[in-house]
């Protein structure tokens, strides 16, 4: 899993993913080895609400829920 970095892979855009940590929209590159997070915006009581991927606890967060994300994309592959 990489954050934030360029390269030459799959646009994918998840519009609602539910884990056990919450629900999430996830846009991001998908390489078939790795993928990579653009932007991730967690559901909150007013709506969705966009997270920064540079704190340390948002970080935590994408481990947290990276086999959710890689299950969704190989079922949608």
């Amino acid at each position: 899993m990489h954050l934030n970095n360029e390269n030459k892979s799959n646009a994918f855009h998840i519009s609602r993913l539910t884990t056990n940590q919450g629900t999430f929209q996830i846009t991001g590159q998908n390489n078939r080895v790795s993928f990579n997070i653009k932007r991730l915006l967690m559901m909150g009581t007013d709506g969705w609400v966009e997270l920064d991927l540079d704190k340390q606890k948002v970080q935590q967060l994408i481990l947290l829920i990276s086999e959710n994300i890689t299950n969704h994309l190989g079922d949608v592959a």
